[in-house]
Formats: structure tokens, C-alpha cells, sequence
């Protein structure tokens, strides 16, 4: 190989390391130390404990459960949005699904993308009975439950579609993440 093209590679590869540290450096002062230590801590205890990275298959459970309205929170008006799941836990332990987040995609001003994230809450239907709340997914079983945010200020109008991915979260801190999603105004 001609000298040239073994230098041209060499400027490529310290590049590319000099990329990867600089990542390295920003995510770290993104997170603070504390954090850091946390996130490499979590690291640590999940190689250590084998813990699962993939707990749950997420799919909604059909078009007509995907729906917002408009509604009111702390005197201000927001958007209720609702949709109904199945869960099912692919793994060898019951998993609990604590919190759940939905991402809304819009347009502000026409033009301008707009993305939202806003948490809210996840009731879940006991293996055993009709009873929703916060209960496991037992091992390897199939059940449903029902999630619930408020978005405000609202970025739709009554009667528009709102487009979204939900993201549940596990015990073990795994996220579970929809495909784009479209949910109905419910008047």
C-alpha cells in the first residue's frame, strides 16, 4: 500500500477516536457525576445480576381504544390521552410496570417539528380476576392494562388526530417502546 493512503487511514481512525472520547466526555457532563456514578453503578449490578434487557412485547389492543379528548388540569385545559394494551411478559420472572411516558409529535407554527414527552400512569389487569392496578405481569402470561397522560398546553384542536409513541417502563428500568401510534378525538 502506497504511504498516502496508510496515513489517510491513520487521520480516519484518530477521527474517529477523537469523536468516541468526545461523546464520551459530553454524556458524562450531561449526566453530572453523581449520575454517572448511578448509570455505571446500574451497569455494574446488571451484568453482575443478569438482569434482563427485554421483559415485555407491548402491542395496542385495537384502533377504537386509542383516543383524547380535551379536558381541564389545575384550571387549565390539556388533552386526556388514553389507550388500552396487551402485555406480554417474554421473561422468566413477574415484571411490573411502574411508569409509562408518551411522546406527541406535531407542528408548531406550520412548519416547525414539535415533540413532547409527558409521563403518566399504567394500571394493569390482575392475571387472576377483572381488578386493574399496579400488579405484575406474571411469567410468560398475557394480560392488558390501560394508560392514561395529560398534555398541556394541548398542541391539537378538537377533532384532529394525534400522533405518539408510548414507552412503558419495567421494574428493571427497561423501556418498551410502541410503533407510532394514532389515537382518535373522542367528543
Amino acid at each position: 500500500m502506497p504511504e498516502s493512503v496508510e496515513g489517510f487511514f491513520a487521520l480516519i481512525g484518530a477521527i474517529v477516536c477523537f469523536v468516541v472520547a468526545m461523546r464520551a466526555i459530553h454524556r458524562t457532563w450531561q449526566l453530572g457525576l453523581a449520575d454517572w456514578w448511578q448509570a455505571m453503578g446500574q451497569h455494574v449490578a446488571r451484568l453482575y445480576w443478569s438482569v434482563p434487557k427485554r421483559t415485555l412485547i407491548v402491542l395496542p389492543a385495537r384502533a377504537e381504544n386509542l383516543w383524547w379528548q380535551m379536558g381541564e388540569q389545575d384550571g387549565l385545559p390539556c388533552m386526556q390521552v388514553v389507550g388500552d394494551f396487551h402485555f406480554t411478559n417474554i421473561s422468566a420472572e413477574p415484571v411490573l410496570i411502574p411508569k409509562t411516558h408518551f411522546v406527541v409529535y406535531g407542528t408548531r407554527y406550520v412548519l416547525l417539528p414539535l415533540r413532547r414527552r409527558v409521563e403518566g400512569t399504567i394500571l394493569v389487569r390482575q392475571a387472576q380476576g377483572y381488578l386493574f392496578g399496579r400488579t405484575d405481569v406474571p411469567s410468560r402470561e398475557m394480560t392488558e392494562g390501560r394508560a392514561e397522560w395529560m398534555v398541556q398546553p394541548p398542541i391539537r384542536l378538537e377533532g384532529q388526530n394525534l400522533k405518539g409513541r408510548a414507552c412503558f417502563i419495567d421494574g428493571y428500568g427497561n423501556e418498551h417502546w410502541t410503533p407510532m401510534l394514532t389515537w382518535r378525538h373522542k367528543a
